[in-house]
């Protein structure tokens, strides 16, 4: 309305009143839009005399913050162009709430200079899910590069199949049996222990059926945990969507925070993933992680068995090798004597930590068997 003076809007407004002219020919002699039409022609019947219409048109709204701007253009300097992350980040960090769609919006508008293509969304695809929560765990990792290193670091990722809750994410130097045990050790002790493991064919964790005799078969099956096999990576999909959603997103949000080691990436891997549970619809269900899983908590659909003591997780949650035993009760183990309390025994068996400890026990552990051998010795890595 700036550009029409007020007695050729009344004009137009009386033209149209009389239907001289219909709504379509009164927008285009105005240039605005139906609503705008009949608002002012409800103005300009309250007061004819002295109708003054004001501006219309333009953007009325209050300028976005500063730290929210500094944040976006943090994010899209680092190369990020993830909308749904950084609306999530502004909302988490600085309660500064926006739709997806508004700030691409913004972003378009303030750093166009940063964006250099659009991607467009893949149909979600139907998948079955199990019945119950604790049913089935699907886990997977992947190579980040997070600091500068010989070699990409580590993220590892477990999903519960009927929620598509993320229950744990870590981040580690490389990819080693060893990570996976820490990282499962943490989610049994938060979540308990589920009926079933799914992961792909990696040798590290053995062949479904097969598998009792390799570290990881041996430790899931002392715990009561079925594993399977996934034939391909489509077939657990859900944890391949998960993996490389928490890729994109906490790849940028520990760039960010400047991490230099896995400790530091936890309490921000935390926050974020806590949020996304509780935030986040799934595509396909509809509800969020945290939704589905109090509605199968109501419904007594949850399958979870009570974690064991640390110290039977100690026992299970190892690496196990049989040691010969030296006439004075003395074993090598990695380039070291280390001696024994007195024993007959002619072959004595370690439970490794890497990096950590070692126990030596008289007899293979029991997997079915819930207890410690007879201790001979315990000794430190560090």
């Amino acid at each position: 309305m700036k550009r029409c003076p007020a007695p050729l809007v009344a004009v137009i407004l009386e033209r149209f009143n009389a239907r001289e002219i219909n709504a379509l020919q009164a927008c285009e002699c105005l240039g605005v839009k139906h609503t705008r039409l009949y608002q002012l022609r409800a103005q300009w019947l309250r007061n004819k005399a002295s109708f003054a219409p004001r501006c219309s048109g333009g953007n009325h709204k209050k300028p976005w913050p500063k730290e929210v701007n500094d944040l976006l253009e943090a994010y899209l300097r680092q190369g990020e162009r993830n909308h749904a992350l950084m609306a999530d980040e502004l909302e988490r960090t600085l309660h500064f709430k926006r739709s997806r769609t508004a700030l691409r919006a913004h972003v378009a508008r303030m750093f166009a200079h940063y964006l250099t293509r659009t991607s467009t969304l893949k149909k979600p695809r139907r998948r079955w899910q199990r019945a119950n929560v604790g049913e089935l765990w699907q886990h997977d990792a992947t190579p980040v590069e997070l600091w500068d290193s010989e070699h990409p670091q580590c993220m590892i990722v477990t999903v519960d199949d009927h929620t598509r809750e993320i229950l744990h994410v870590s981040v580690w130097p490389r990819e080693t049996l060893w990570a996976h045990f820490q990282h499962l050790r943490a989610a049994f002790e938060r979540h308990g222990i589920p009926e079933c493991l799914y992961t792909d064919g990696f040798s590290m964790f053995g062949r479904e059926g097969l598998d009792a005799v390799t570290k990881c078969g041996r430790m899931l099956r002392a715990l009561g945990i079925v594993h399977r096999v996934a034939p391909s990576p489509q077939a657990k999909g859900k944890v391949e969507r998960a993996i490389g959603t928490m890729q994109r997103r906490l790849v940028a949000v520990l760039t960010r925070h400047g991490v230099a080691s896995a400790a530091d990436c936890a309490p921000v891997i935390a926050g974020h993933v806590a949020f996304w549970n509780a935030r986040h619809a799934n595509r396909t269900t509809g509800v969020t992680p945290d939704a589905a899983h109090e509605a199968a908590k109501a419904s007594g659909r949850v399958r979870y068995r009570p974690c064991p003591s640390a110290r039977l997780l100690d026992l299970h949650m190892s690496y196990q090798e049989r040691r010969r035993v030296s006439t004075a009760s003395t074993i090598e183990f990695q380039g070291v004597v280390w001696p024994l309390a007195p024993t007959l025994k002619k072959h004595v068996w370690t439970i490794l930590h890497p990096e950590n400890e070692f126990w030596v026990v008289d007899s293979e552990p029991e997997p079915l068997h819930p207890s410690w051998p007879v201790i001979l010795g315990r000794f430190s890595l560090k």
